[in-house]
């Protein structure tokens, strides 16, 4: 995937689908078209706190942050 046009992320359809009705879940149900750009998924927002939520959905706990602001 590239978030933001800054992170280019590569994970799995079962971690993206991990919850069925969130957001992420309903866009790669595989019923929605998809924009790519360079062939790779395109999302369109701040790559950082992507990766955040990617990892809470890697290990089921929410991340560590560095300070409140991140938070």
């Amino acid at each position: 995937m590239n978030i933001g046009g800054e992170k280019k992320i590569a994970t799995t359809w079962s971690t993206l689908t991990k919850f069925p009705s969130s957001t992420l879940g309903w866009m790669f149900s595989g019923k929605h078209e998809l924009k790519k750009h360079e062939d790779r998924v395109f999302i369109d927002r701040d790559g950082e706190p992507f990766v955040n939520m990617l990892s809470y959905l890697w290990q089921d706990k929410i991340p560590p942050f560095n300070s409140n602001i991140e938070e």
